[in-house]
C-alpha cells in the first residue's frame, strides 16, 4: 500500500488507458458530434455569406468551452454512484494519480484534440468555399487558440472541482456557481475600485476603463493566475481523497 502512495508514471499510463477504454465510445461520439456541429454552423454561415475567419475561431472556442465543461463535469461522476464508486476508489493507484489523470484528460489532452479538430473543421469549410465559389480564406491565427486555452485551464479546474463536489447535475450546478461568482467578482471589483476614489470629478470619468484597469492589474492576475487555480487544485484533490477514507 505504501508503494501505491508514491507517484508512478506506469500507473498513470495504465489509468489513461483504462479511461480511454471505458469512455472510448461516448468520447468518440462527442468528438464526431463536435466536428459535425461546427462544420454545419460554419457551412450555413458560408452559404448565408456571413462566414469569416473570426467567426470560425469564435465558434470553435465557444464550443471548446461548452463541451469542455460538460466533459470535465463527468470526471469524478463515479465516486457519487454507489454501484461504481467502490471500483473507482479501490483502483490500485494513489489519489493524486487519479486526480492527475482526470485533470490531464480534461485539460491538456482535451485542448490538443479540440484545437486539431477545430482546425480540421475550418479547413473543410475553407475547402467547401474554395471548390464552390473559388474563395480562399487565410488559416486561423493560432494565437487566438493559445489565449483561449489559458482561460480554459482555469474554467477546467472549476468544473473539475464541481465534478468532485456536487453529487448530481454537476455541469448545471457548477455553471450556475461560475456565473454567479463571475458577476459578483466583476461588480465587487468595479465598485471597490471606483468608490475608493475620493475625487468626484475623477470618479465620474471612470467608465469602462475601470474594468480594463482591473483585468490588467497585477493583483487580479495573481488571484486568477495563481491563488484561485492552486486553491481549486488542492480542494479537488482533498475532496477526492476524502472519498477514499
Amino acid at each position: 500500500m505504501d508503494a501505491i502512495k508514491n507517484f508512478n508514471i506506469r500507473r498513470v499510463f495504465l489509468l489513461l488507458k483504462l479511461n480511454f477504454m471505458t469512455n472510448a465510445k461516448p468520447f468518440l461520439w462527442a468528438l464526431v458530434g463536435y466536428v459535425g456541429m461546427l462544420l454545419l454552423i460554419l457551412t450555413l454561415a458560408f452559404l448565408n455569406k456571413n462566414y469569416n475567419q473570426m467567426m470560425a475561431i469564435t465558434s470553435s472556442i465557444f464550443f471548446m468551452f461548452i463541451f469542455g465543461g460538460i466533459f470535465t463535469s463527468f470526471s469524478f461522476n463515479n465516486i457519487h454512484k454507489s454501484q461504481h464508486s467502490f471500483s473507482f476508489l479501490t483502483l490500485p493507484a494513489s489519489s493524486f494519480e487519479k486526480f492527475f489523470v482526470s485533470w490531464l484528460l480534461s485539460s491538456v489532452i482535451y485542448i490538443i484534440l479540440f484545437v486539431l479538430l477545430s482546425m480540421l473543421a475550418i479547413a473543410m469549410t475553407n475547402g467547401i468555399a474554395y471548390f464552390t465559389i473559388g474563395s480562399k480564406f487565410d488559416f486561423p491565427d493560432m494565437s487566438y487558440f493559445i489565449s483561449a486555452a489559458k482561460y480554459y485551464m482555469l474554467i477546467n479546474l472549476i468544473y473539475l472541482y464541481g465534478s468532485a463536489h456536487f453529487k448530481k447535475a454537476q455541469f448545471i450546478l457548477t455553471s450556475v456557481f461560475l456565473g454567479a461568482f463571475t458577476v459578483f467578482l466583476i461588480l465587487a471589483s468595479f465598485f471597490l475600485f471606483k468608490y475608493s476614489i475620493t475625487d468626484i470629478d475623477v470618479r465620474e470619468t471612470i467608465n469602462f476603463d475601470v474594468s480594463v484597469f482591473i483585468f490588467n492589474s497585477i493583483l487580479f492576475k495573481i488571484v486568477l493566475g495563481v491563488i484561485l487555480p492552486c486553491s481549486l487544485l488542492v480542494a479537488t484533490y482533498f475532496r477526492l481523497k476524502e472519498k477514499e477514507v
